[in-house]
């Protein structure tokens, strides 16, 4: 649970198209790749739209840890 001290931070996510989202994002062959990249640009929790569902990617072993915890 967050204090009020805290500051609340959007979770990053790369823009993308309408109603396709972030489809054009991933690479249909090497769609690991892809995730990796984003990691890699976003960093360890980043957001993606495809065909109108967010999905949150946790890209960290250490932060998914911290969300099981919880």
């Amino acid at each position: 649970m967050a204090s009020s001290d805290q500051e609340i931070v959007p979770i990053p996510q790369p823009a993308g198209w309408p109603i396709l989202g972030n489809v054009s994002d991933i690479d249909p062959e090497f769609p690991l790749g892809s995730l990796m990249h984003l990691a890699d640009t976003y960093g360890p929790i980043y957001r993606l739209t495809t065909v109108g569902k967010n999905r949150i990617v946790i890209s960290s072993v250490a932060l998914m840890n911290e969300v099981c915890d919880e």
